[in-house]
């Protein structure tokens, strides 16, 4: 290592410095080339990373490359120039066995005509979606928020990219693009000559190999002077209807729209009410009268009929709220057919004074 990148690294990677967008395009694969280099990575990355930081890369999709090369040793894209000679435009090399499972250290040899003198190759790792998924929760902290193939991105801005170019200073990159876009599509590229349609289409067959990821760091913060959520998932609040509220461990999401389709599927498709109980942890206090605790009772969504009740945890997480009851009686007039109750586990809630009572708690909530 010389010296000027050692000075960068003690610069920007000492773990003093956090960041809260970190970057990784086309390079990531490296960092798996074995054991060491990826657990030094993931060190590094929980060392940098900020509560609620965020961690872009763009690498090949290893699932994908491994179907290409299976029971062969290479994967070729060609293309056909105006002379009608055949040209590598990429090509994959396998150095790992079709026997081995999915793990870090995966060799393939890539040759990209773009980037490289013919014949030189770049040594890559593959980069597994389930395995980086696990990894990146389990050693850096970091949830996925989003991740797809740049072939279904290709075809998801197709009809954008065809339409009408953009105005402005981004037209001239609009265009381009919509020439990409038309070289790929059959009734639109007859102003194209062969060899220009041949490369167009085997750069989109090397890139819709990649896949995109958007990981979110966790926020870690302090809950113990300030926690309102037993170990079994308990709400604690001073009045007595806590004792009869939970939220659901196991149905936690980050996605709220999952959360309210899949409750409105029990609610026989009408549409509910969804109230937040959003907690928040507040890094300073104004004075010494103020809680550490912030809870918030807000309504989100205006429904039709009933009412479900979501708790925000601090780290951006929801929770569905039950009450634990008896299981309601099947002739009340105020629940549609279907609706399962699941036992005394009450999750969609049609007593108007239950959320009043909840409002009200919440407005008059203090720390303790």
């Amino acid at each position: 290592m010389n010296d000027n990148n050692k000075n960068l690294i003690e610069k920007y990677l000492n773990g003093k410095k956090k960041y809260n967008v970190i970057n990784c395009q086309f390079s990531f694969h490296y960092y798996l080339s074995n054991s060491i280099s990826w657990d030094n990575f993931c060190k590094n990355l929980k060392s940098v990373a900020d509560n609620n930081a965020y961690l872009l890369i763009t690498t090949f999709d290893g699932d994908l490359i491994r179907k290409k090369l299976e029971n062969k040793s290479k994967y070729t894209i060609s293309y056909t120039d105006n002379s009608g000679k055949n040209n590598i435009f990429a090509e994959i090399s396998k150095f790992y066995s079709d026997k081995d499972k999915n793990d870090i250290g995966m060799a393939i040899d890539v040759y990209n005509s773009l980037i490289s003198e013919n014949g030189v190759t770049n040594k890559e790792f593959l980069v597994f979606p389930d395995l980086l998924i696990s990894d990146m929760s389990s050693k850096c902290d970091m949830e996925l928020v989003e991740t797809d193939t740049f072939v279904n991105l290709f075809d998801y801005y197709r009809n954008f990219f065809l339409g009408d170019a953009l105005e402005g200073k981004n037209r001239r990159k609009h265009e381009n693009i919509q020439k990409f876009y038309k070289k790929n599509t059959r009734s639109l590229n007859n102003k194209f000559s062969e060899e220009e349609i041949e490369i167009a289409k085997a750069s989109l067959e090397f890139s819709s190999l990649n896949r995109y990821y958007v990981f979110k760091k966790r926020a870690v913060v302090d809950l113990e002077p300030s926690r309102i959520v037993g170990i079994a998932g308990e709400l604690h609040l001073p009045e007595e209807l806590s004792n009869k509220i939970k939220i659901d461990l196991d149905l936690k999401n980050n996605d709220i729209n999952k959360i309210y389709s899949h409750f409105r599927k029990l609610n026989a498709g009408i549409s509910l009410n969804v109230w937040i109980i959003r907690h928040e942890i507040l890094k300073e206090k104004q004075n010494e009268f103020d809680n550490k605790t912030r809870l918030d009772f807000i309504q989100k969504k205006k429904g039709d009929k009933g009412n479900i009740i979501l708790y925000k945890s601090p780290e951006n997480i929801f929770y569905p709220v039950y009450f634990i009851e008896g299981v309601q009686q099947a002739h009340s007039s105020d629940i549609p057919s279907g609706i399962n109750m699941n036992g005394k586990k009450k999750y969609i809630i049609f007593e108007k004074d239950k959320i009043e009572e909840l409002d009200r708690i919440i407005k008059n909530y203090q720390s303790y």
